[in-house]
C-alpha cells in the first residue's frame, strides 16, 4: 500500500524523485501536496503524536518527509492498520454537510482528490499508531506521577461547557433568510429545519445534541456559546454554508475527577518524557535505512 510519499518508483518517469528511503520514491509533487495539505481547512479529529511541527522549508519537508516515509515502512512490516470503517468516518467529519462540488474544490486547493484525502489521513493514522507502539507505549508513568500531576494542575481538568443546540444549515442565503424569516413568524424550529435544512442535522430536525465549543467551527462556536438559551440566532456564514442557532440548554464546566482524568495525565506525561527515546527510534531507523537523495534534493 502506497500512502502520498514513499512508494516504488513509477516507470519511465522524466522527473527524478527527491529521495529514495529503501527504494520508496519522495518526489517533487509529494512536497507539493504535503505543503498543500497542511493548510488545508480540515483535518482528521486526532491528536497528533508525532513532535513534528510544520516544516519552514522544502528542505527541512524533505527530511519530514523522509522520516515519515521510514515510520510507514515501519508500520507496514508491524502490520498497523486502521479499524475497518474509520477512515470512511474521518472523511465525514470533515466533509461535514458540504455538497460534493464544494468539499471537491476545497480538496483540489491542496492539490488532492476524494481518495487522495482518505490516503492522507490513513498515513497519519499509521504515522500515530507506530508512534504510539513503538515509542510512547514504552515509555513508563508511574501512579505518584499521574496523582502529583493531577493535583498541580487541577485548574486544566474540566468537563468543558456543553450546550444543546439545533440548527439549520443552508448552502445559499436565499435559503437561510427564508427559514429566519418563518421562524420569525413562530413556525417551529424543527419544521423549518426539516424543511430547509441541507446539513446532517438536518435528518434529526435540526437537533445537534449536547455539543462543547471545540466541536464546532470558531464562528459557530462563539455565535452558540455567546447567545442567550431559548434565542434563536441570525444567520451566520462559515466554511460549511449558513447557519442559524438556537441554543436549548446549558451544562456548566466540572471539574473531572482523578479517574476520568488518569488517560490524559499518562499521555501528557508520555509526551514531555519520549523527546529522548523519540530520537533515539528515528535515528535507529535512519541508520538501518538506505536514504538516496536526488540531484533536486537540498539537504537540510
Amino acid at each position: 500500500m502506497a500512502l502520498g510519499a514513499c512508494r516504488k518508483p513509477a516507470g519511465g518517469s522524466s522527473t527524478p524523485p527527491l529521495a529514495l528511503v529503501n527504494g520508496e520514491a519522495i518526489t517533487q509533487q509529494d512536497l507539493l501536496v504535503t505543503r498543500r495539505a497542511q493548510a488545508l481547512p480540515v483535518s482528521p479529529s486526532t491528536e497528533d503524536l508525532s513532535p513534528t511541527a510544520v516544516a519552514a522549508d522544502d528542505a527541512a519537508l524533505l527530511d519530514q518527509l523522509i522520516d515519515e516515509c521510514l515510520m510507514l515502512q515501519r508500520a507496514r512490516q508491524l502490520n498497523l492498520e486502521p479499524p475497518r470503517g474509520l477512515i470512511s468516518q474521518q472523511v465525514g467529519e470533515a466533509r461535514g454537510g458540504m455538497e460534493s462540488a464544494a468539499w471537491n474544490r476545497l480538496l483540489s486547493q491542496a492539490g488532492l482528490s476524494p481518495q487522495g484525502f482518505a490516503d492522507q489521513l490513513q498515513r497519519s493514522w499509521m504515522l500515530q499508531a507506530v508512534a504510539q507502539a513503538e515509542v510512547y507505549d514504552k515509555v513508563p508513568v508511574s501512579a505518584r506521577e499521574l496523582r502529583d500531576y493531577y493535583w498541580e494542575h487541577l485548574g486544566e481538568f474540566k468537563r468543558k461547557e456543553r450546550r444543546h443546540l439545533l440548527m439549520i444549515s443552508c448552502l445559499n442565503p436565499a435559503d437561510i433568510q427564508k427559514a429566519h424569516q418563518e421562524l420569525a413568524l413562530g413556525e417551529p424550529f424543527a419544521a423549518v429545519a426539516k424543511r430547509y435544512g441541507q446539513g446532517p442535522e438536518a435528518a434529526q430536525n435540526g437537533d445537534l445534541g449536547w455539543v462543547a465549543a471545540s466541536e464546532l467551527p470558531r464562528g459557530l462556536a462563539k455565535l452558540a456559546f455567546g447567545q442567550k438559551l431559548g434565542h434563536i440566532s441570525g444567520a451566520v456564514r462559515s466554511a460549511y454554508g449558513w447557519h442559524i442557532l438556537l441554543p436549548l440548554e446549558s451544562r456548566p464546566a466540572v471539574n473531572v475527577s482523578f479517574e476520568e482524568a488518569t488517560a490524559p495525565i499518562r499521555q501528557r506525561l508520555k509526551r514531555s518524557k519520549a523527546q529522548e527515546p523519540w530520537q533515539a527510534w528515528l535515528y535507529q531507523l535512519r541508520k538501518a535505512a538506505r536514504i538516496e537523495r536526488g540531484p533536486g534534493a537540498t539537504k537540510g
